[in-house]
């Protein structure tokens, strides 16, 4: 079933995974791809909600205006 979802659908349940299970630390590669304006807006409050109970966040991603709204540190490669 979830093969006929949307990219950006597909993306929402990666992500959902990803957090079902309250991990201290989260690996994400490119979270931002392929969600829309409200989807990314959604993710980044997430993620600074997930960095303020304490988790790890290392992400890597192209989108630099994305990034700096979450990230404490970054390293620009």
């Amino acid at each position: 079933m979830a093969g006929t979802f949307s990219r950006g659908m597909q993306q929402r349940l990666a992500i959902a995974r990803a957090l079902v299970g309250r991990p201290e630390l989260l690996l994400l590669d490119e979270p931002f791809t392929a969600l829309d304006f409200a989807g990314r807006a959604t993710l980044a409050r997430i993620l600074l909600e997930e960095r303020s109970r304490g988790a790890a966040i290392l992400l890597s991603s192209h989108d630099l205006e994305a990034v700096a709204e979450v990230a404490g540190r970054a390293v620009l490669l």
